[in-house]
């Protein structure tokens, strides 16, 4: 039978879950607060489950974006992935959310792709890949200032952006491609793309796999205080 394979993806304003029999898309969901996330995503698996009649126990892999992204997003799904691959003794995948945006591109497929998300303070998630897949530039950020000088060189080679924020962007219209695959990462990507590396037992490690931030969180413990003695 084919590999059932959940995958989430929550490391935008918009997530979304979805239930798929190898390639094929069996249920969806998704929602748009990204402040609720966290409370809307069970209940969404849930969803997805009952419509694809199914249970829980008759899934194969799980899998979910990885960042980078929000950073409460991304430990969101990645979190609830490795909760219900432990409880089910499930392999894992975990899937760069950049990357994923460059696969969901509609056809024609450019030689190369920039995958932009916008990382706020005026920075944007920048990286590159070929058409084969293959990662040419590693996720990084950067202001928003220096996008336009570090893409020339990939523009002059036949390079589209893609993105949502990429039409917010100093470009070329006709170097920008938009597409509701890849807009923001989606989980019906991730599952292709979690489908094909199962094909090869290409699994992560349930306890390693930790999130692609690119950056440092924008919120640091508190140092302690101390305390005055008498």
């Amino acid at each position: 039978r084919p590999v059932r394979i959940l995958a989430l993806e929550t490391s935008t304003r918009r997530a979304t879950i979805v239930l798929a029999d190898g390639e094929r898309t069996v249920a969806s969901r998704h929602h748009d607060d990204p402040l609720t996330h966290d409370e809307h995503l069970i209940p969404l698996i849930d969803e997805v489950v009952a419509e694809a009649g199914i249970t829980k126990s008759s899934l194969d892999v799980i899998a979910c974006g990885i960042g980078p992204g929000s950073f409460t997003g991304v430990r969101v799904a990645l979190a609830t992935t490795k909760g219900i691959a432990l409880a089910l003794d499930r392999p894992i995948v975990g899937i760069g959310s950049l990357r994923a945006m460059a696969a969901g591109i509609d056809e024609p497929r450019p030689e190369l792709v920039v995958p932009v998300l916008d990382a706020r303070k005026q920075e944007l998630f920048v990286a590159v890949y070929d058409a084969a897949g293959a990662e040419r530039l590693a996720p990084i950020h950067v202001p928003r200032a220096s996008f336009a000088e570090l893409v020339a060189p990939y523009l002059a080679q036949g390079a589209v952006v893609i993105g949502e924020v990429a039409s917010e962007l100093d470009l070329d219209p006709a170097v920008v491609r938009r597409g509701d695959r890849s807009d923001l990462p989606d989980a019906s990507v991730i599952a292709r793309l979690a489908f094909a590396r199962a094909r090869s037992s290409d699994f992560d490690s349930l306890h390693a796999l930790e999130p692609i931030y690119v950056r440092p969180p924008d919120i640091h413990p508190q140092a302690s205080q101390r305390i005055a003695r008498p």
